[in-house]
């Protein structure tokens, strides 16, 4: 993962995964064709009732290789008090 994102604050899809439709912040690892280095995105997507991930943004046009590889919830700042 790119150094900007500290992977041990997010949670890996491997241990678990958000709830079904649950808005979430997904980590994206993807390699363009005729490039050597893999781009690490982060991005808004949910869990479909299929069990994969759509996202806001359409990243995996021309890639040849896309994962998305951690998530962490949402969390909305809490309003001041006036």
């Amino acid at each position: 993962m790119n150094e900007v994102i500290n992977k041990s604050n997010w949670i890996s899809v491997n241990d678990r995964l958000p709830e079904l439709g649950e808005y979430v912040f997904i980590v994206i690892e993807m390699k363009y064709e005729h490039e050597t280095e893999i781009e690490t995105v982060v991005d808004i997507g949910w869990l479909n009732e299929d069990g994969d991930f759509d996202m806001i943004n359409d990243w995996n046009e021309g890639q040849q290789y896309f994962q998305i590889t951690h998530w962490q919830p949402i969390v909305l700042p809490k309003k001041e008090k006036e």
